[in-house]
Protein backbone atom coordinates (compact mmCIF):
# COMPACT_ATOMS: atom_id res chain seq x y z
CA UNK A 1 0.00 0.00 0.00
CA UNK A 2 1.19 3.41 -0.99
CA UNK A 3 -0.34 6.53 0.85
CA UNK A 4 0.82 10.02 -0.15
CA UNK A 5 0.11 13.24 1.52
CA UNK A 6 1.55 16.81 0.60
CA UNK A 7 2.67 18.16 4.01
CA UNK A 8 3.91 21.83 3.79
CA UNK A 9 4.38 24.40 0.87
CA UNK A 10 4.95 27.60 2.78
CA UNK A 11 8.03 26.21 5.20
CA UNK A 12 5.54 24.69 7.93
CA UNK A 13 5.96 21.80 10.06
CA UNK A 14 6.60 18.36 9.44
CA UNK A 15 4.21 17.24 12.27
CA UNK A 16 1.94 15.42 9.92
CA UNK A 17 3.92 13.06 8.74
CA UNK A 18 2.59 10.98 12.21
CA UNK A 19 -0.45 11.37 10.81
CA UNK A 20 0.04 10.02 7.04
CA UNK A 21 1.82 6.75 8.93
CA UNK A 22 -1.05 6.75 11.18
CA UNK A 23 -3.64 7.19 8.58
CA UNK A 24 -1.42 4.46 6.08
CA UNK A 25 -1.64 2.00 8.59
CA UNK A 26 -5.47 2.32 9.35
CA UNK A 27 -6.08 2.35 6.25
CA UNK A 28 -4.51 -0.91 5.61
CA UNK A 29 -4.88 -2.35 8.80
CA UNK A 30 -7.45 -0.59 11.14
CA UNK A 31 -5.27 -0.07 14.32
CA UNK A 32 -2.61 2.30 15.22
CA UNK A 33 0.95 2.20 15.73
CA UNK A 34 1.76 0.43 18.92
CA UNK A 35 4.52 1.60 21.48
CA UNK A 36 4.49 3.66 24.99
CA UNK A 37 2.96 6.44 25.55
CA UNK A 38 6.23 8.41 25.94
CA UNK A 39 7.65 6.76 22.99
CA UNK A 40 10.18 4.76 24.84
CA UNK A 41 10.33 1.13 23.63
CA UNK A 42 13.63 -0.45 22.61
CA UNK A 43 14.92 -0.11 19.23
CA UNK A 44 14.77 -3.21 17.50
CA UNK A 45 17.61 -4.34 14.63
CA UNK A 46 15.16 -7.27 12.87
CA UNK A 47 11.95 -6.80 12.42
CA UNK A 48 9.67 -9.41 13.00
CA UNK A 49 5.36 -9.57 11.59
CA UNK A 50 3.90 -7.99 14.29
CA UNK A 51 6.03 -5.42 15.48
CA UNK A 52 4.10 -2.93 14.31
CA UNK A 53 1.08 -4.56 15.84
CA UNK A 54 0.28 -5.85 12.29
CA UNK A 55 2.08 -8.22 9.70
CA UNK A 56 4.68 -5.49 7.91
CA UNK A 57 8.16 -5.34 8.53
CA UNK A 58 8.60 -2.01 8.10
CA UNK A 59 7.93 1.39 6.57
CA UNK A 60 9.93 3.48 4.06
CA UNK A 61 9.40 7.38 3.87
CA UNK A 62 10.52 9.26 0.68
CA UNK A 63 10.70 12.63 1.21
CA UNK A 64 11.70 15.35 -1.04
CA UNK A 65 12.99 18.78 0.13
CA UNK A 66 11.75 22.32 -2.44
CA UNK A 67 12.89 25.01 -2.51
CA UNK A 68 15.76 24.90 -0.05
CA UNK A 69 17.54 28.20 0.71
CA UNK A 70 20.77 26.43 2.53
CA UNK A 71 21.63 23.18 0.79
CA UNK A 72 24.89 21.85 2.51
CA UNK A 73 27.55 22.12 0.15
CA UNK A 74 30.25 19.49 1.42
CA UNK A 75 29.92 15.82 2.23
CA UNK A 76 31.02 15.88 5.74
CA UNK A 77 28.33 18.88 6.22
CA UNK A 78 25.19 17.02 4.81
CA UNK A 79 26.55 13.87 7.28
CA UNK A 80 26.42 15.63 10.15
CA UNK A 81 23.13 16.64 9.30
CA UNK A 82 22.00 13.67 8.78
CA UNK A 83 23.47 11.42 11.70
CA UNK A 84 21.87 14.24 14.12
CA UNK A 85 18.25 13.76 12.10
CA UNK A 86 18.83 9.71 12.51
CA UNK A 87 18.96 10.72 16.01
CA UNK A 88 16.74 13.00 16.95
CA UNK A 89 14.58 10.37 15.05
CA UNK A 90 15.83 7.34 17.83
CA UNK A 91 17.26 5.71 15.52
CA UNK A 92 20.77 4.04 16.06
CA UNK A 93 23.61 5.46 13.93
CA UNK A 94 25.78 2.03 12.70
CA UNK A 95 27.80 3.83 9.82
CA UNK A 96 27.99 6.22 7.67
CA UNK A 97 29.43 7.14 4.25
CA UNK A 98 28.73 10.41 2.03
CA UNK A 99 30.04 11.77 -1.60
CA UNK A 100 30.61 14.95 -3.09
CA UNK A 101 29.96 14.66 -6.61
CA UNK A 102 31.81 17.33 -9.45
CA UNK A 103 30.82 19.38 -10.09
CA UNK A 104 27.81 19.66 -7.57
CA UNK A 105 25.76 17.11 -5.52
CA UNK A 106 26.11 15.39 -3.08
CA UNK A 107 24.62 11.72 -1.71
CA UNK A 108 25.24 9.52 1.51
CA UNK A 109 23.38 6.86 3.42
CA UNK A 110 23.28 6.43 7.34
CA UNK A 111 23.44 2.71 8.45
CA UNK A 112 21.09 2.20 11.05
CA UNK A 113 20.44 -0.40 13.47
CA UNK A 114 16.82 0.46 12.60
CA UNK A 115 17.82 0.07 8.28
CA UNK A 116 19.12 3.41 6.81
CA UNK A 117 18.53 6.83 6.32
CA UNK A 118 19.93 7.94 2.98
CA UNK A 119 19.99 11.66 0.60
CA UNK A 120 20.73 13.19 -2.38
CA UNK A 121 21.29 16.78 -2.96
CA UNK A 122 20.89 18.85 -6.59
CA UNK A 123 22.22 22.13 -5.78
CA UNK A 124 21.15 23.21 -9.10
CA UNK A 125 17.81 23.18 -8.09
CA UNK A 126 17.94 23.95 -4.67
CA UNK A 127 16.23 20.24 -3.71
CA UNK A 128 17.21 17.48 -1.99
CA UNK A 129 15.40 14.07 -1.55
CA UNK A 130 15.83 11.76 1.49
CA UNK A 131 14.68 8.26 2.25
CA UNK A 132 14.21 6.79 6.00
CA UNK A 133 13.34 2.92 5.87
CA UNK A 134 12.46 1.49 9.61
CA UNK A 135 11.91 -1.80 10.36
CA UNK A 136 11.42 -0.92 14.11
CA UNK A 137 8.19 0.83 15.46
CA UNK A 138 10.11 2.67 18.07
CA UNK A 139 11.39 5.28 15.40
CA UNK A 140 9.83 8.84 15.57
CA UNK A 141 10.25 10.08 11.84
CA UNK A 142 8.89 13.41 12.58
CA UNK A 143 11.76 15.18 14.58
CA UNK A 144 14.58 14.02 12.46
CA UNK A 145 12.87 15.14 9.38
CA UNK A 146 11.61 18.55 11.43
CA UNK A 147 15.18 18.97 12.11
CA UNK A 148 16.35 18.69 8.14
CA UNK A 149 13.60 21.08 7.38
CA UNK A 150 14.85 23.58 9.11
CA UNK A 151 18.41 22.75 8.38
CA UNK A 152 18.19 23.15 4.81
CA UNK A 153 16.06 26.16 4.42
CA UNK A 154 13.47 24.36 2.86
CA UNK A 155 10.31 25.94 1.95
CA UNK A 156 8.35 22.87 0.90
CA UNK A 157 8.39 19.04 1.85
CA UNK A 158 6.63 16.03 -0.05
CA UNK A 159 6.06 12.88 1.61
CA UNK A 160 5.18 9.72 0.44
CA UNK A 161 4.49 6.80 3.09
CA UNK A 162 5.02 2.86 2.19
CA UNK A 163 4.59 0.39 4.27
CA UNK A 164 6.74 -2.55 3.19
CA UNK A 165 6.93 -6.72 3.51
CA UNK A 166 2.91 -6.78 4.01
CA UNK A 167 3.19 -10.17 2.75
CA UNK A 168 6.61 -11.14 4.02
CA UNK A 169 5.11 -13.62 6.72
CA UNK A 170 2.29 -14.83 4.82
CA UNK A 171 4.69 -15.93 1.43
CA UNK A 172 7.73 -16.70 3.61
CA UNK A 173 9.00 -20.20 2.28
CA UNK A 174 9.93 -21.10 5.85
CA UNK A 175 6.65 -20.46 7.28
CA UNK A 176 5.62 -23.21 9.51
CA UNK A 177 9.23 -25.12 9.53
CA UNK A 178 11.11 -25.39 12.55
CA UNK A 179 14.97 -24.53 12.55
Amino acid sequence: MLQEKRLTENGGSLGDVAGTVRHAQRAKLGAERPGSADGSEKATANATPGAFGDSRLGQHLLVEFYACENLPRSAPQLQKHMVRAAELAGATVVNSTFHEFSPHGLSGVVILAESHLAVHTWPEYDCACVDLFSCSPSIAPEPGLEYLREAFGAARVDTVVALRGLDASRLSAHQGQTP
